[in-house]
């Protein structure tokens, strides 16, 4: 922990010291109080909309807790991963909080694997398809081809893992593993995760819930960046956002800060923008997310004072 808070302070010392502070600040005063608040609420969008997938994988798990009980647990998560040392910390507070109220925690932490990787593997293939079409990122053909090839690759290698023969592999290494502990655990989890393969339609619709949470969270940027004078297309942004994404999931800084901003930075002025800009635009993006955070900070504050009451009682 102490080693990620020294990369994190590093990088911000860094960025900071990139960035002339007075351009930055101009640049803050293109942009109107309304336009905040317009990507906020479309930030808390995202959120909820992956909290609704989330809510459709368990449930189909046997779990049928209503949505609105499952939407703080979510929110809770999202706070935490802001705050924690990778960007997939809040997925175990989330699965832990929803357990400590009598929900199974291996079904949980199976439609917590499927919610991941399905968003992972959504993004890879917009990431993929936008490179290819955007005008401000010159690639060959070979290239372009490539990144088809892995859209394909993305959208299919999942399904892979729910072929006959895979689930007939993990249901023989269960019944070898039965009498171990932790093995048998992860197989029991694996195999909840193939049960997938019977609910094509649970899948469909959390791909969709994916492709419309990432097109909000892409047009966020977009819509901060237009606000304060970057030019570039939204085609550019479906091929830049995804990649900060996953560089920023990865247990680097605490809750990918510095890195997700010296990535966004790195990628916007490959493809043409201004540096001051584009820092301008991480900063404001921060600026939403946490914001757009803050009700999970009142869950764990509700689940606080809740636990003090219980002992004082």
């Amino acid at each position: 922990m102490s080693v990620k808070a020294l990369i994190t302070c590093g990088l911000i010392y860094w960025l900071f010291s990139t960035i002339d502070g007075g351009s930055v600040v101009r640049i803050f005063s293109l942009i109107q109080p309304i336009q905040i608040i317009g990507a906020i609420g479309l930030h808390i969008c995202v959120f909820f909309f992956g909290a609704l997938r989330w809510w459709l994988l368990f449930k189909h798990m046997g779990i049928s807790p209503r949505f609105l009980k499952a939407l703080p647990s979510y929110y809770l998560g999202v706070f935490f991963n802001n705050v924690l040392p990778t960007g997939m910390g809040g997925d175990v507070i989330r699965t832990l909080h929803l357990n400590l109220r009598g929900l199974n925690a291996k079904t949980l932490i199976a439609s917590a694997i499927a919610d991941r990787a399905i968003g992972l593997t959504v993004m890879l293939a917009i990431a993929a398809t936008s490179l290819s079409l955007s005008q401000d990122v010159n690639l060959s053909g070979y290239s372009k081809i490539f990144l088809l090839l892995t859209v394909l690759a993305a959208i299919t290698g999942p399904w892979l893992l729910l072929t006959s023969r895979f689930i007939n592999l993990v249901e023989r290494l269960a019944r070898k593993y039965q009498h171990t502990r932790v093995r048998r655990v992860l197989l029991e989890i694996l195999s909840l995760c193939t049960s997938y393969r019977s609910a094509k339609k649970i899948i469909l619709t959390a791909v969709g819930l994916s492709v419309i949470m990432q097109g909000l969270a892409i047009f966020v940027y977009y819509f901060l960046g237009r606000g304060i004078g970057i030019g570039l297309s939204l085609t550019t942004y479906f091929a830049v956002i995804p990649l900060v994404f996953v560089v920023a999931s990865l247990p680097i800084s605490i809750g990918g800060l510095g890195v997700r901003e010296g990535v966004l930075v790195g990628l916007l002025v490959t493809v043409g923008a201004d540096e001051q800009l584009a820092f301008a635009l991480s900063l404001l993006y921060l600026l939403v997310l946490w914001t757009s955070s803050l009700p999970g900070a009142f869950v764990m504050l509700a689940a606080i004072r809740n636990k003090s009451r219980y002992y004082v009682t």
